[in-house]
């Protein structure tokens, strides 16, 4: 079972995901990669399935390792899976 803190990352930029995984591990939370222009269903599946409402969601690498509609698919999961307003779902996710 997840922690209630996890990590976004792409799999295409090295330095972000090992920079990911060592912030996210001292938080006790799973590091999940995705393509930087889209989320992959697998990660969005894991999010689905283990975030809860208030929990938190880290992207790293800003818009250019992860684009802004990653970020967005990200909010409209949240936004579905707990019945909440885009201005909540996007205070779950902190872009590091």
């Amino acid at each position: 079972m997840a922690s209630g803190d996890f990590a976004v990352v792409s799999g295409e930029v090295l330095a972000d995901a090992l920079v990911a995984g060592g912030f996210v591990a001292n938080l006790d939370g799973p590091r999940l990669l995705t393509r930087a222009d889209s989320l992959t269903a697998v990660t969005a599946d894991y999010l689905n399935t283990y975030v809860m409402n208030g929990d938190r969601i880290f992207t790293f690498g800003g818009p250019h390792a992860l684009s802004a509609a990653v970020t967005a698919q990200i909010a409209a999961l949240l936004e579905a899976k707990f019945e909440i307003d885009s201005e909540s779902a996007e205070s779950n996710l902190m872009v590091v």
